[in-house]
């Protein structure tokens, strides 16, 4: 279907446009043809035309190949973030780039990775572990996803579970500020965080603190209105009295009619009564006349009490002149500001004093008149022509060219015919730039022609100082392909520098043969270990982050961003600089020196898996005594607990305050299934772990082995484990694990019971037996076999069933193990023998 399309694309091509156009052609095959990184995939329709992708996978669907997409999931953390070591494999410790939610919590990878970094701090949900802070809520819907809250308490209803949420019922308060002492319980003088409104007067606790009122009592002023109804909370106010309607009671309603004036200003001796020379504070308009107090003292300058300040007749709130006898409302230009005290009466820009010069009330000889707008009747107001084109307002055709000045597209500069190219209403006479391309005409090389040679680009942007001249970086106005790689410079990435194949490693809009910086690692080409590879050594740290003077040399101070452990103390150095800024910041082990503490410890010895975190078996490389007891972590026989006078008992050079077990245990649980009970473990570290011994007991009492696993010898990360026991019994089965160290020194887990029942037609009775035991639900037959094993371990009956009952008259009173196996069953069960 591709090569269908080619051709008839190539076809009409050809045929549309004859000879006139074969460069033309010969252009668009080129682009049509060209496959520039050889993968079998032609360059106009490749999705990764520098790099070879002849699959064009496209994992997330986004255009851009899987080979040159530096984030193929489309998660927000760049694939060299998630795949540390480049190696395609998720290891250990590495998001998947190729899942977007490698943990399947709801979150992608980058929204838990909230700063991109690839590195998981303490704000952030951890993308490998769908429940982050082991609540049983996965991060995606956990509505505290770093602070266990695993009944999803949330009193406010908010995003926030309480356990995170600073203000649990959202009455404005934290709280921190309600339960001052922090004890979770509601003490005297406290108000309640869970209770938005502790005294239940209507008003929430942080509303009550903000205003004043006591949000332990519900009547702050015992007035008898509860506070979060009464208007005045802090002042006496039983009527609710408010005069203006402001929500706001009169009794501490300092602007009680609300026009403007506080009552202080009007009852300025604040008697209470409206003495003379005073407005009234409970009437917004003290003398009627339709405006307020307020607007009369501080606007437009009229007198409160007198309803008619200029005494004209007409009132101050209808008056349009308040200040100025204008009797007849004259208003030429009803602007609403009366003739007698507008400054401009025509509106036309021009005041009064400019039209009227000598302010005689005439219309002298070269005077535009003050009432009317447009005195030459032109089109064109009196200001416009005055102060905008600089034609004569006293002139209808100051140009003489037959068009009057208002429609006149150049009123200074005969244009009869109104000639305006490029429909800027400026006409063509006194245009400069006719072609509206941004490049005078003086200068233009067709100043009728905005593009003149048709590349999509105005002539203006390719002569970026219009001079004229084409000069160094400038495409040329009058060729559309200045640097001659058959890519129109409206197109091409890189219009002055040939770039056919329009290669962009970086997607920056700038191609590879004009871009400075082509892998936009801020490290020039011609400075870059490799131009073509953002972090060369894949440390984690752009090349121009590590060269931080961008100056190609490795200095005192920078990185080398072509080796990716620059201090040689096996953390790479994107792990120790963990917010990948180049900047030592505390926290963070320095990636210039191999011992950032001092304590004779490398940084990568004391972090043994070079995470970059300490963990709960590792000394810390910032701190040279990680325990604080006096003595540096290379000496000390107890690096991890205190142990200041190095006590070591049993001299083996381990100190007596950390002779702990070998093995930290998570989780042992079991489940029966149909082939027996599969029991699961995991273990949090493990140091000279050589395994486990199963142990299987019928009593919680007794054990025995009944298998082994080998462990991971030293780990400090969470490790799983599984084993399946084939032979359990009928009802409850106790186990426990017993770690043996490759010392000989064991320890052993919690026990743990387990309920197992087989679905089978066999049974055994009766139970407990003194002599006789029987079973039924099976022919005797020298095929079945008969197993008696007591607690200890010893088998004391191992023989063919010869009928349906067995003899255990010979056998001690005590517990016993049975198993009876045929041809298509097995069943075991505990018995006691009387």
């Amino acid at each position: 279907m591709r090569t269908l399309i080619l051709f008839v694309l190539l076809f009409f091509s050809c045929y549309s446009y004859g000879n006139e156009l074969k460069t033309n052609f010969l252009d668009f095959n080129y682009i049509l043809l060209s496959d520039a990184d050889g993968d079998g995939v032609v360059d106009n329709v490749d999705n990764c035309p520098s790099l070879p992708n002849p699959g064009q996978e496209d994992f997330d669907n986004d255009g851009m190949g899987d080979v040159c997409d530096f984030d193929d999931d489309n998660d927000g953390l760049f694939d060299f973030l998630e795949d540390k070591n480049n190696n395609g494999i998720v290891d250990p410790g590495e998001t998947n780039p190729f899942d977007a939610d490698s943990d399947n919590d709801g979150l992608d990878d980058g929204e838990e990775d909230a700063d991109l970094n690839g590195i998981v701090n303490g704000s952030e949900t951890d993308p490998l572990n769908p429940d982050t802070d082991g609540d049983g809520v996965q991060d995606g819907v956990d509505n505290c996803p770093l602070t266990a809250n695993p009944g999803q308490a949330n009193s406010d209803l908010d995003p926030q579970g309480d356990e995170c949420d600073d203000d649990d019922d959202n009455d404005g308060l934290t709280d921190d500020q309600e339960d001052v002492n922090g004890n979770g319980i509601v003490d005297g003088t406290e108000t309640d965080p869970k209770d938005p409104d502790t005294d239940n007067d209507g008003a929430p606790d942080g509303l009550e603190v903000a205003v004043g009122s006591n949000p332990l009592v519900p009547d702050s002023d015992t007035d008898g209105i509860l506070d979060g109804a009464d208007n005045c909370p802090l002042t006496v106010n039983p009527g609710q009295a408010d005069v203006d309607n402001d929500g706001q009671g009169d009794a501490c309603d300092n602007d009680s009619d609300n026009d403007g004036l506080t009552d202080a200003q009007e009852d300025v001796n604040m008697n209470g009564v409206v003495d003379v020379g005073e407005t009234d504070p409970f009437d917004s308009d003290s003398d009627n006349d339709g405006a307020s107090d307020g607007i009369e003292v501080l606007v437009t300058g009229s007198d409160p009490l007198i309803p008619d300040t200029d005494t004209d007749g007409i009132l101050d709130g209808a008056d349009n002149c308040p200040l100025v006898i204008n009797a007849g409302q004259s208003d030429v230009d009803g602007d609403l500001i009366g003739d007698a005290c507008d400054l401009d009466n025509d509106n036309d820009g021009l005041l009064d004093t400019q039209e009227d010069v000598n302010m005689n009330g005439i219309v002298d000889a070269g005077e535009t008149n003050p009432f009317d707008s447009d005195s030459d009747n032109d089109g064109a107001s009196d200001g416009f022509e005055v102060l905008i084109t600089g034609s004569d307002p006293l002139l209808p055709d100051t140009d003489t060219d037959g068009i009057l000045d208002g429609p006149d597209n150049c009123p200074l500069v005969i244009n009869p015919s109104q000639a305006d190219v490029d429909g800027d209403f400026i006409g063509d006479a006194c245009d400069l730039d006719n072609d509206n391309d941004f490049l005078p005409d003086a200068v233009d090389a067709n100043p009728l022609d905005p593009d003149a040679d048709n590349d999509g680009l105005l002539d203006g942007f390719e002569d970026i100082n219009q001079n004229g001249v084409v000069d160094p970086f400038e495409t040329d106005p009058t060729n559309p392909d200045t640097d001659g790689d058959l890519v129109n410079d409206g197109i091409d990435n890189c219009p002055v520098n040939a770039n056919g194949p329009q290669a962009d490693f970086d997607n920056d809009g700038f191609g590879d043969a004009c871009d400075p910086d082509i892998d936009n690692d801020g490290l020039i080409n011609a400075l870059d270990v490799n131009p073509m590879d953002p972090d060369s050594d894949n440390d984690g740290l752009l090349d121009g982050t590590e060269d931080t003077n961008l100056n190609g040399v490795v200095d005192a101070g920078e990185t080398d961003p072509g080796n990716p452990d620059s201090d040689g103390d096996l953390i790479v150095d994107g792990v120790e600089d963990a917010n990948l800024n180049g900047v030592v910041d505390p926290g963070e082990t320095d990636p210039l020196i191999a011992d950032t503490d001092g304590d004779n410890l490398n940084d990568g010895t004391e972090d043994i898996n070079q995470n970059g975190v300490q963990d709960p078996d590792e000394t810390s490389p910032l701190l040279a005594d990680t325990d604080g007891d006096g003595i540096n972590d290379d000496t000390d026989n107890c690096a991890l607990e205190p142990n200041p006078l190095q006590t070591d008992s049993d001299n083996d050079g381990i100190g007596d305050a950390c002779s702990a077990v070998p093995v930290t245990f998570g989780e042992f649980s079991g489940v029966a299934t149909q082939v027996g009970i599969k029991l699961t473990w995991t273990t949090l570290s493990e140091i000279n772990n050589e395994g486990f011994d199963i142990q299987h007991s019928v009593n919680g009492e007794q054990f025995s082995d009944v298998g082994w696993v080998e462990g991971a010898i030293n780990s400090s990360q969470e490790k799983q484990y599984d084993f399946l026991h084939q032979s359990p019994v009928n009802g409850i089965n106790y186990y426990r694990l017993r770690q043996l160290d490759t010392d000989g020194q064991d320890d052993f887990s919690e026990v743990i019971a387990i309920h197992f029942q087989i679905a089978s037609e066999l049974s055994i009775y009766p139970n407990p037996a003194n002599e006789i035991l029987y079973i039924g639900g099976i022919e005797k037959s020298s095929k079945t076999k008969v197993l008696m094993t007591h607690m200890d371990g010893r088998i004391l009956m191992n023989t063919s069933l010869q009928s349906n009952s067995v003899d255990v008259s010979n056998l001690p009173a005590g517990i016993y193990v049975i198993r009876i196996q045929s041809d298509d069953n097995i069943i075991t069960s505990r018995i006691v023998i009387e």
